[in-house]
């Protein structure tokens, strides 16, 4: 191994061939200032002056009440007033409600009257007009037959005659008959000869060839027969109709059993 040399050799180490070379100071050394060197100035060209801090004057003043803004007690900003939208929705409400109720009266509405046209000051042409003459109802007075004949009867509480004394067929009545029919009017007369008769418009019956018939409503009768019970010597008389088809009748008279006792053959019209 070599000696150690007694001055250290090496980068930044003087040594024979360097003689003057000197080693840095050690320690932090201060930097030398920065220099720049003046720019030559062209003629004409103002030149910059040195900065100055401005020392106007500040005056303080206090500031307007009327542009203080409260701090909100909820930690937000100024509160502004809502109330102007709440009065623009209102008043779109309510403009609504009134369209609405307009178009719901509308149906209730009278219509309007349609204009009448004017008067014609012309004179209207009167008619003349003769009414025609009523025609006269169609009554038809049969005769023949049994009319104005006593039939003898004989019922268990006692013993009468009958007598159709008059037939008649008519077209008018209290209400018009139906089609195909017209009503037969019969003037009758019950005696009672012995014991007790009862008498009524039901006991007759009257048969034609479309079928028996019982007195109906519709006919006209002036004197109506009227139910009651005879006894010997006592008569009855009154009318009764039917709405029949014209033809030939038989008219049965009935007991209270509704059993026939006696028979009257009446004509055709």
């Amino acid at each position: 191994m070599s000696a150690t040399p007694d001055h250290p050799q090496g980068f930044g180490t003087p040594s024979g061939g360097q003689p003057g070379f000197a080693p840095p100071p050690s320690g932090p050394a201060a930097a030398p200032p920065l220099s720049h060197p003046p720019q030559p100035s062209l003629p004409g060209t103002p030149q910059p002056q040195p900065f100055q801090p401005a020392t106007a004057p500040h005056h303080w003043a206090a500031p307007d009440p009327r542009l203080v803004v409260a701090p909100s007690p909820l930690g937000r900003g100024p509160h502004h007033s809502r109330r102007p939208r709440f009065r623009w929705v209102a008043t779109l409400l309510a403009s609504g409600l009134v369209l609405i109720g307009i178009l719901s009266a509308l149906p209730l509405l009278p219509a309007v009257a349609p204009t009448q046209p004017q008067a014609s000051t012309k004179p209207a042409a009167v008619d003349t007009v003769t009414p025609s003459a009523r025609p006269a109802s169609a009554s038809t007075a049969t005769s023949g037959g049994d009319l104005g004949r006593p039939t003898a009867f004989a019922t268990g509480a006692g013993k009468g005659t009958v007598t159709v004394r008059s037939a008649i067929w008519t077209d008018t009545g209290e209400m018009a008959p139906e089609q195909g029919r017209r009503y037969l009017v019969l003037d009758v007369a019950v005696s009672c000869t012995d014991g007790t008769v009862p008498v009524d418009a039901l006991m007759f019956l009257a048969t034609t060839a479309g079928g028996r018939e019982l007195p109906s409503f519709g006919p006209e009768l002036s004197d109506p027969l009227g139910g009651q019970v005879l006894k010997a010597r006592a008569t009855a008389r009154g009318q009764v109709g039917y709405a029949l088809t014209p033809g030939e009748v038989t008219l049965q008279v009935l007991d209270t059993t509704l059993t026939p006792v006696a028979e009257i053959r009446i004509p055709a019209p």
